[in-house]
């Protein structure tokens, strides 16, 4: 195992095929804003490769796009949307076909709200991830060994994650959903690059101003008032069927009384 520094490309070769893993490290969130600095690749077989794009590159990287392009190549990642996002503004290409192990594991692993990169590699292999440098300036000069160590464990685990995770997804028949979810994950990366990155367009109403406490809050409203709309035909309809039999002929009586014509003399003329 080891991890191998480049600048500005991919030395061509350097990679098996099949499926590789992919992250990548900014200056921010905002993907127009904040720089493209380092992309992180495997190919599952123990080396991580990290690329670094310097200050003003033009980010030609041809080596490095062949592969981000490449139709035959599975691209694994963990939130693929936003990597998506940073590779088709800075690189220009397309970086798919997908699959994001995030998604992958909302849709799987359903008993728990903990979806990061740590807890899955802590669950699924047993193994702990520091993430400590996250939040750290990957624009400078150098690197230093604990962010290259950081930047490679992003990308280490991917592929035997993958294949658990694959499993899971058969198992609990969600792989046809799952594959719909990664192929438009391109276009949902351009929906951001375009401007709906805080909103949800399927979304009947504007959800992404409110808190998430507002947001259920609003759920359980519904779920009350269709709750009692269903309660109150009951009772109507227990009501109804429990009226004696001389109060509906009564009843009866009364509405032919409105409905049939006055006896008396006709008008008069």
């Amino acid at each position: 195992m080891a991890v191998y520094f480049h600048e500005e490309d991919l030395p061509e070769g350097v990679l098996a095929p099949g499926a590789v893993a992919v992250d990548t490290e900014t200056m921010g969130l905002i993907t127009p804003r904040d720089r493209l600095c380092v992309v992180q690749i495997s190919d599952g077989q123990g080396d991580e490769h990290l690329v670094r794009f310097s200050p003003g590159s033009s980010y030609a990287a041809p080596n490095l796009k062949a592969v981000l392009a490449d139709p035959s190549r599975v691209k694994l990642y963990h939130f693929a949307r936003f990597d998506l996002a940073a590779i088709e503004h800075y690189l220009g290409v397309v970086a798919a076909p997908v699959f994001c192990t995030k998604i992958a594991s909302k849709l799987v692993r359903t008993y728990t709200d903990r979806h990061g990169l740590k807890d899955l590699v802590r669950e699924l292999l047993g193994k702990e991830i520091s993430k400590q440098q996250q939040s750290s300036d990957w624009g400078g000069p150098v690197l230093s060994d604990a962010q290259q160590e950081y930047a490679a464990s992003d990308v280490r685990h991917l592929h035997a994650m993958h294949a658990i995770l694959v499993e899971r997804l058969e198992r609990e028949g969600r792989t046809v959903m799952a594959q719909a979810c990664f192929d438009f994950l391109p276009m949902r990366a351009r929906l951001d690059l375009a401007g709906w990155a805080e909103r949800d367009i399927f979304s009947h109403a504007d959800m992404s101003k409110l808190p998430s406490r507002a947001i259920a809050t609003i759920g359980n409203a519904e779920a009350c008032e269709a709750k009692v709309r269903k309660e109150g035909e009951e009772t109507r309809t227990r009501m109804a069927s429990a009226l004696p039999d001389a109060v509906r002929h009564h009843e009866a009586n009364c509405q032919y009384g409105q409905n049939a014509a006055p006896e008396g003399p006709g008008p008069l003329r």
